[in-house]
């Protein structure tokens, strides 16, 4: 095997590329009518409500 190791990716490419790729779930999501984006903003709302209540939970002030 060559000995040439990958070039590594940025974080600022690491999540843009993530994030185009979600971009891309969404819309073929969206296009087959199996969920909106509404659906999925709203999901992500609920999501992120839990992950910060949670943290709030574990840190308390």
């Amino acid at each position: 095997m060559p000995d040439n190791p990958k070039p590594k990716m940025s974080l600022e490419e690491l999540v843009m590329s993530q994030s185009y790729a979600l971009e891309a779930i969404i819309n073929l999501l969206d296009k087959k009518g199996l969920v909106t984006r509404e659906e999925i903003i709203r999901e992500l709302k609920e999501m992120q409500a839990t992950i910060f209540n949670n943290k709030d939970l574990d840190n308390p002030t």
